[in-house]
């Protein structure tokens, strides 16, 4: 559970106020009540409290288990505070206290004002919406079951693959129209030259030595990655994967392409991605999606409602400058050499 709720303007000037007061009196100290000890007069080592804003004043009763200059503290609030900083309750309520005290404290003082807090402020705000109205109602948890599944059937190629092989063959070319004495001399030259580099330790690297002219035939051969049946010749793809280990195979093989002497290199086994991995892959990914095209709409939204109007000739000069000149400013001609900076 989160901490008790509170502004995030607070919490900023939170932050400013004590890193700017010398001492602030706590609302409550190592044993403390729920009022704030106003700061004797002429104490130099006190900083002064201004007076506090006006606010709407609760009273303690029900589930305001208690008040920091009217401001409730619930048992809600108190519950989530100690179960998220794992203290126990009256540890939990004392912070909450001191929390409130010095927030109103920041809020009444003119650290509230600081230009850097009120831009760390609204940055915090855009943050808590984006959080609040986008990033909180699309989670990953809330992705519909039947969206996840049809993601998956989008994508199945990469969550599973068959057994693939990887393949070097050398190939005596033949033409559809080539006649019998043709394809009878493709044979017995993919023959011989399968029996001269069977007796090789690596027959793929001696097939290299064999491209170009032969006779009659321009020969190739080509180093194939992992292959699927489905991507080959079907002969080709029928006598490579009859083949039981890798190797040179026994015989040569015709395909519509010629004759070729094939070596098998390797048998890739078949592998899938378990579904306790993709599943929740796949959560995170639809989500993000989800939140970035209602960030986008959102932000079209606004630029209907709050036009944009861009000084273009102080963009493209802008677009030009080196990265690390951010101290040279544009006037309003948009005149860089004009600016304050070197």
């Amino acid at each position: 559970m989160q901490r008790a709720p509170r502004s995030s303007v607070r919490s900023l000037a939170l932050v400013a106020v004590l890193s700017l007061v010398a001492v602030v009196p706590s609302a409550c100290g190592a044993d403390r009540g729920s009022s704030a000890t106003p700061t004797p007069e002429g104490d130099s080592t006190h900083a002064p409290i201004p007076e506090a804003r006006a606010r709407e004043s609760a009273e303690v009763g029900g589930d305001v288990i208690a008040t920091v200059d009217g401001e409730p503290i619930r048992v809600s609030d108190v519950e989530a505070a100690a179960r998220a900083d794992g203290v126990s309750p009256a540890v939990a309520l004392r912070r909450l206290e001191e929390d409130l005290a010095i927030a109103h404290l920041a809020e009444a003082s003119a650290v509230a004002d600081d230009p850097e807090v009120r831009a760390a402020a609204r940055r915090a705000a855009v943050r808590e919406l984006l959080h609040r109205d986008i990033e909180a109602t699309r989670t990953p948890e809330g992705v519909p079951d039947s969206v996840v599944e049809a993601r998956r059937d989008q994508i199945a190629g990469a969550l599973s693959q068959p057994e693939t092989r990887r393949a070097t063959h050398l190939l005596v070319p033949l033409e559809p129209s080539a006649d019998q004495a043709r394809v009878d001399a493709a044979f017995r030259l993919a023959r011989s030259l399968r029996d001269e580099v069977s007796t090789e330790a690596d027959p793929s690297a001696a097939l290299d030595a064999h491209v170009g002219r032969e006779g009659a035939f321009e020969l190739t051969v080509e180093h194939l990655e992992a292959m699927r049946p489905d991507a080959l010749d079907a002969s080709f793809a029928n006598a490579l994967f009859s083949a039981a280990a890798p190797g040179l195979l026994p015989e040569v093989v015709r395909s519509s392409y010629g004759v070729h002497v094939v070596v098998l290199d390797e048998i890739v086994p078949p592998w899938e991605v378990p579904r306790d991995e993709w599943l929740p892959a796949l959560r995170r990914q639809i989500s993000a999606e989800e939140r970035a095209a209602a960030t986008s709409e959102l932000a079209e939204r606004l630029a209907e409602q709050q036009p944009v109007l861009v000084n273009q000739h102080a963009l493209s000069i802008a677009e030009q400058m080196p990265l690390g000149t951010s101290s040279r400013s544009l006037d309003s001609t948009g005149d860089p050499s004009r600016g304050g900076g070197p």
